[in-house]
This record gives structure tokens, C-alpha cells and sequence, in this order.
């Protein structure tokens, strides 16, 4: 016996199943025929505002891929939730943030948040950063109005990183190769320098994501 239960997490709807412990009454008297108990009808499950569930990226928290780590590499620890990474600034929308490292409500409420298991920024791979619309500070609100050839930048660890706007999509939100090292690309190997923005879309709905993604500009030889 069991009920149906509608979870969502980052914009996804998943469905599992809690197992309630049945309690059997007193057994009846020998001559008394056996009686089958009766099965309740699910309840049906609370629907969460869509703004409120989350901002941006539904993916079915798919873990993205990864290479296999080199013998070589020491061991990294991930950031804990909430740690802050630095802070991204997108000058052609007059937008500054702080990018905390996690996707839940609690970051994004806040600002800017790193999908765990992405690159650090500036690093070989993708580093895929989520944001809120129209809930919060708004940071990705007007995310749509990016060009080509804008860019963006990061500062982490004393480092200032600029990224060059690449292109812009519209997907679904279960397109899980946008955490890919290389965007898009369903084959694991890093081919370059990345940064992903992803938020909802359209405004104040969360049915696909909208996407920015950019490519590190090498630093100038001086």
C-alpha cells in the first residue's frame, strides 16, 4: 500500500513512492471468511508556485559528466553549500553578483549559484552558473537581451576572467548535456574554456531554459 508523492526540485517534477506501514486488524474467528484490506486512493499531491520551486535549471539533477580524473590530479574537495566563489559581472546588463557555490532556493535567493560538480571558473571544462528571473535579486532577468560577442566576467581567487558570448538557446529542461564539459556535446572531453548561464523561460515560468553560452578570451601577452 502506498501513496504517490510529487516532489520538485530545481523545476522537475519527480515522482517516487512512500511505503506506509500497514497495521492488520486482530485475526477473526476461524469460521470467519478473511477479509482483503482496503486500499485508500492517493491523495492528490500540493502544487508549489513555479517561481518559488526554484529559478532555473530543472535537468532531473542530473550529476554532469566528467572526465576521469588524470592519476596525476590530487583529489579536490568540493566547496561546501553557500561558500562564496567571487562574483560575476555582466556590464552589458548592469549586473554584479556574488556566486555562491550550490542550486537550491536558499543560494539563488541570494544571487548567483555554481551547479555542483561543474569546473571552478576559469578552469579546463564548463562552469555553469544559475540564476533567478523575476524572484530575488533578479540577476539573469534580462539574460535574453546577450548578444554574441558581449562579455562577461568572473573574478575567483584574486583572478579576473573575461568570457566572450557564444550563443544563446532555448531547451528543455531534461536537456542534461548542457552540463557537459564541453556545452551540448553528448561525448565526455574538455575542449576548451567555458562558462554556462542558465535561468527559466520564459519570464516568471519555468516549462524550458534559457541559455548563454560564453568562451574564455585568452589574456593579452604583455
Amino acid at each position: 500500500m502506498g501513496k504517490t508523492v510529487l516532489s520538485r526540485f530545481l523545476g522537475a517534477a519527480v515522482a517516487f513512492t512512500v511505503t506506509a506501514p500497514v497495521t492488520l486488524a486482530a485475526p477473526a474467528a476461524e469460521s470467519a471468511p478473511a477479509v482483503a484490506p482496503r486500499i485508500l486512493a492517493p491523495s492528490p499531491a500540493p502544487t508549489a508556485p513555479l517561481e518559488r520551486v526554484t529559478s532555473a535549471l530543472a535537468l532531473r539533477t542530473a550529476a554532469p559528466a566528467r572526465d576521469t580524473p588524470d592519476k596525476k590530479d590530487a583529489p579536490r574537495r568540493p566547496p561546501a553549500n553557500g561558500t562564496e566563489l567571487g562574483a560575476l559581472d555582466i556590464t552589458p546588463l548592469r549586473v554584479r553578483g556574488t556566486i555562491r557555490e550550490g542550486v537550491g532556493n536558499d543560494i539563488l535567493d541570494r544571487g548567483v549559484g555554481h551547479y555542483p560538480g561543474t569546473e571552478m571558473p576559469g578552469e579546463l571544462g564548463n562552469t555553469v552558473l544559475l540564476g533567478h528571473r523575476t524572484t530575488g535579486p533578479k540577476p539573469f532577468l534580462n539574460l535574453d537581451r546577450l548578444r554574441p560577442g558581449d562579455l562577461i566576467g568572473v573574478t575567483a581567487k584574486k583572478h579576473r576572467y573575461s568570457y566572450r558570448v557564444r550563443e544563446l538557446r532555448v531547451i528543455e529542461p531534461d536537456e542534461t548535456d548542457v552540463l557537459a564539459p564541453t556545452p551540448f556535446r553528448k561525448r565526455k572531453g574538455k575542449t576548451g574554456t567555458f562558462l554556462t548561464l542558465i535561468t527559466c523561460h520564459p519570464k516568471g515560468e519555468d516549462t524550458r531554459r534559457l541559455v548563454v553560452v560564453a568562451t574564455l578570451v585568452p589574456p593579452a601577452r604583455g
